[in-house]
């Protein structure tokens, strides 16, 4: 009975999740995809976006509690926000958060870490802005 007991304990699952660590491949993979997201063309199409849901309904702040579809801890509304704006915001959030979770046993300068998100900045067009002048002078 002891045994049973603590195989159901919560608290032996949230320190399993803690000092777990993904497989290399895992973050490099998911380095890859948030260097993408970081890149100035994608965070400038999000924004393109976020402004072309200005039209939406405007979430009432009121309403916007721990029962509202878009909330979450440490995620506030800003005032005016539309539905539309407020989920992609959202979908950003839980973006880091998920990245921020997987990587969290993942030291600072792991070489998969590093390299994947370098890899995920190198299909930004603004990298290639310096070899214009290059091509322009041949």
């Amino acid at each position: 009975m002891y045994i049973e007991q603590n195989y159901e304990s919560p608290a032996i699952a949230s320190q399993l999740l803690q000092d777990s660590r993904i497989t290399d491949w895992s973050v490099f993979r998911e380095s890859v995809t948030q260097g993408l997201w970081e890149t100035p063309v994608a965070q400038f199409a999000e924004w393109v976006r976020y402004e072309a849901a200005s039209d939406s309904p405007e979430v009432d702040p009121d309403l916007f509690d721990e029962y509202h579809e878009h909330y979450r801890p440490g995620f506030t509304l800003n005032e005016g926000e539309t539905e539309a704006q407020l989920q992609i915001r959202a979908n950003a959030f839980d973006r880091n958060k998920t990245y921020q979770f997987m990587t969290r046993n993942v030291g600072t300068w792991d070489g998969n870490r590093i390299g994947g998100l370098l890899m995920g900045g190198l299909f930004d067009p603004l990298n290639f802005v310096p070899l214009g002048g290059a091509l322009a002078k041949l």
